[in-house]
């Protein structure tokens, strides 16, 4: 087989977030996310659309949370996202059989259905939270 025809079985996950100060949380969500399929691509938000969505800026750059994201074994690929919302080049480059959402993105996973119905024909996976009353960024 050459290199370039695509392995049937082969899926490729997709997941997005901030992942600043990368914790037990974060990971557990990348690692449930990873049992999905073979391949996850992790898409970070820039710093910009953090402080347009959420108010606040990031406690660490983009290409430091990109690095950290980068040093994990069951993550892939790190890509960063778009600077203009729902615009989805992270789908678009890497045609993603499934986008695992966390528990907490719902705006998100509002926004990505309305993108994903138009588009393609995409799973979309809720990951349940791992301790979210100890491990979700806002509460470190």
């Amino acid at each position: 087989k050459s290199q370039k025809s695509k392995n049937h079985n082969m899926k490729n996950i997709l997941v997005f977030g901030v992942f600043d100060k990368l914790h037990k949380g974060h990971k557990h969500f990348l690692q449930q996310a990873k049992q999905l399929g073979n391949h996850l691509t992790v898409c970070v938000a820039q710093d910009e659309v953090i402080k347009t969505l959420k108010r606040k800026t990031p406690s660490q750059t983009m290409q430091e949370r990109m690095q950290q994201l980068s040093t994990l074994p069951y993550v892939d690929k790190v890509l960063p996202g778009d600077v203009k919302l729902s615009e989805y080049t992270c789908i678009k480059n890497t045609s993603p059989d499934v986008i695992a959402i966390g528990y907490d993105q719902h705006e998100l996973m509002a926004d990505i259905k309305q993108w994903v119905k138009k588009h393609h024909k995409i799973h979309l996976e809720v990951l349940p939270a791992y301790k979210p009353d100890i491990y979700k960024t806002s509460l470190l």
